[in-house]
C-alpha cells in the first residue's frame, strides 16, 4: 500500500505532464497557423490530421524520457513542496533532439522547424505553470484529506528513525495519530474504532514478534493496512518479503490487493464519467432544482456528514427529498426501523416530500453525488458511505467496509437495495473489497441501470 502510493503519485504526476504535453502539441500547431510570422507560413501549414502523425511518435518518446528523467520526487522551495522543473527541462530538450532526429530519418516533412521550436517552448512553459500552482495553490499542498493517518504501537524506543515520522508528515502527507507504548488490544482496538487510521506500525522487537498476533487479527478486521519494523533483519534482499515505509523497512500487510495503475484508471474513470454526466445532466439538475424549490420550503440540496476511507468524515450531497428538520424527527420513527443493525431503513417514510417520494424510488436523488465523485470523496463504485453517527456502531469487522473508496453503487444496489438485510449488505460489500477488479466495477455499474429502472428496493 505504502509503495503503492508513491507509485500512484508518480504516475499521477506523469500522466499530468503526458496531458500538458498533448496540449503543448495542439498549442503549437494553433499558433503556427495563427502567428503572423513569415518564417511560421515556410513551406504552406501541413492539415492537423496530418501532422498528428507526429504527435503518435512523439507520445511514446515523452513517456519514456518522463519517466527515465522527471524525477518525480517532492521538493522543498519556499517551505512547500513541488516538483522539480530541470529534469522536465531536460527531458524535453533531449525529446526534442531525438524528434529532429526522428523527422529527419524518416522525412517527415509534416513535423517543420517552427512546429517543434514552438511546442519545446510551449511544453516548458506550461510545465512551469502547473509546478508553480502545484507549489502555491493551498488545495495541492495541503493533504491533510489525503494524508496518510499512522498508528505506532510498541516500544518507540525501538524505532531510532521516530522523528522521521513526523518529517514524513511533510513531505508524503503522514500524519503520526497516536503512539501506544505498550503492547494493549483492548487500547489498540479502542484507537481503531474512535479515530481515524490508515496504517499500523508496530515497533516491537523480533523477540516479542509472537505476542502481536492478537493486534494483527485486530487491524485486519478493521481492514488496516499493518506494517512491523524490521530491525532484525539486516539483508534485505534476502526471501523475507520487505516494504520500506518511506525508507524504513518493514513487514507490511495490506487488507486489500490494488495495483498502482488499477488505482490510476479507477480514479480516471471517475473524474471522466462524474464529469461528463455532470455536464450532460445540467438540464435535468436545474429541473429538479426548481422542483424541490417550489413544492416545499427549505434548501435545494441535503448535505449530510458520512464516513469515507478509513473513517475520514465528509459532507455528501444530494438533492433533498424530506421535510426540513427531519434528521430530529428519526428518533420519534425508530419503532418502525425495518432493517437490523445499526442503520435506520424504513417504507413509506412520512418525512418524504411528494417530489422526494418520486426522486427516491427513481434514485434521481443521489445526482449530485457526481459531485462528490469529481472531488475525490467517493468513487462510481465502492461500499455505500453511511452517516458517521451509524458508523461509529458498527462491530469491528464490519468497519472493514472503510478500507475502500466508498462509491455511489456496490454490490448492495445491484443485489435489491433495502430488501437486503444488514448481514447480506456487509457480507457483499467484504466480497467486493475481496473480489475487486475494474472489471467488476464496470459490470457494477451496467447492472446499475436496470436496476434503477425497475426501482428494485427504492425507497
Amino acid at each position: 500500500m505504502l509503495r503503492d502510493k508513491r507509485t500512484v503519485l508518480r504516475l499521477s504526476m506523469m500522466a499530468i505532464d503526458m496531458v500538458i504535453t498533448v496540449a503543448a502539441f495542439f498549442t503549437a500547431y494553433w499558433l503556427r497557423v495563427a502567428l503572423p510570422v513569415p518564417w511560421f507560413q515556410e513551406g504552406g501549414v501541413y492539415p492537423l490530421a496530418v501532422t498528428m502523425k507526429a504527435l503518435l511518435l512523439l507520445l511514446p518518446l515523452w513517456w519514456s524520457l518522463y519517466q527515465r528523467l522527471g524525477q518525480y520526487h517532492p521538493i522543498k522551495i519556499l517551505g512547500r513542496y513541488t516538483l522539480p522543473l530541470l529534469p522536465a527541462y531536460r527531458a524535453n530538450l533531449i525529446g526534442l533532439a531525438v524528434a529532429i532526429i526522428i523527422a529527419y530519418f524518416l522525412k517527415l516533412a509534416s513535423v517543420s522547424r517552427a512546429l517543434v521550436l514552438l511546442f519545446f517552448i510551449v511544453n516548458c512553459l506550461l510545465l512551469t505553470l502547473w509546478r508553480l500552482l502545484l507549489l502555491f495553490s493551498p488545495r495541492l499542498s495541503s493533504s491533510s484529506r489525503d494524508s496518510r493517518h499512522v498508528l505506532l504501537v510498541g516500544d518507540a524506543g525501538r524505532l531510532p528513525q521516530l522523528g522521521a515520522f513526523e518529517r514524513l508528515g511533510e513531505e508524503w502527507g503522514v500524519t503520526v495519530v497516536e503512539t501506544l507504548e505498550r503492547r494493549d488490544p483492548e487500547r489498540l482496538g479502542a484507537a481503531l474504532q474512535s479515530m481515524v487510521v490508515d496504517d499500523v506500525v508496530f515497533t516491537l522487537g523480533r523477540t516479542k514478534l509472537h505476542d502481536l498476533e492478537p493486534d494483527i487479527l485486530l487491524c485486519e478486521e478493521r481492514g488496516v493496512a499493518i506494517h512491523i519494523v524490521t530491525d532484525w533483519f539486516r539483508d534485505r534482499t534476502g526471501r523475507a518479503r520487505m516494504d520500506e515505509f518511506y525508507g524504513i523497512p518493514v513487514i507490511s500487510i495490506d487488507s486489500t490487493k490494488r495495483r498502482a495503475w488499477e488505482v490510476v484508471a479507477k480514479r480516471t474513470i471517475d473524474l471522466l464519467c462524474s464529469g461528463l454526466a455532470l455536464i450532460a445532466l445540467a438540464p435535468l439538475l436545474a429541473v429538479i432544482a426548481a422542483l424541490i424549490k417550489l413544492t416545499s420550503p427549505g434548501p435545494v440540496l441535503f448535505a449530510q456528514t458520512r464516513a469515507g476511507l478509513n473513517g475520514r468524515p465528509f459532507r455528501l450531497y444530494k438533492f433533498r427529498s424530506m421535510i426540513q428538520g427531519a434528521e430530529k424527527l428519526q428518533d420519534k420513527l425508530q419503532d418502525r426501523n425495518e432493517m437490523s443493525g445499526p442503520v435506520f431503513k424504513i417504507a413509506n417514510d412520512p418525512r418524504l416530500t411528494r417530489v422526494g417520494r418520486f426522486l427516491r424510488r427513481t434514485s434521481l436523488d443521489e445526482l449530485p453525488q457526481l459531485w462528490n465523485v469529481l472531488r475525490g470523496d467517493i468513487s462510481l463504485v465502492g461500499p455505500r458511505p453511511l452517516p458517521a453517527y451509524e458508523v461509529k456502531k458498527f462491530k469491528l469487522r464490519e468497519q472493514r467496509r472503510l478500507s475502500v473508496m466508498p462509491g455511489i453503487t456496490c454490490l448492495w444496489q445491484i443485489s435489491g437495495r433495502n430488501e437486503v438485510g444488514f448481514d447480506e449488505w456487509m457480507r457483499l460489500d467484504m466480497r467486493y473489497i475481496d473480489t475487486w477488479s475494474l472489471w467488476l466495477d464496470i459490470k457494477i455499474l451496467l447492472l446499475t441501470i436496470p436496476a434503477v429502472l425497475v426501482q428494485r428496493g427504492a425507497r
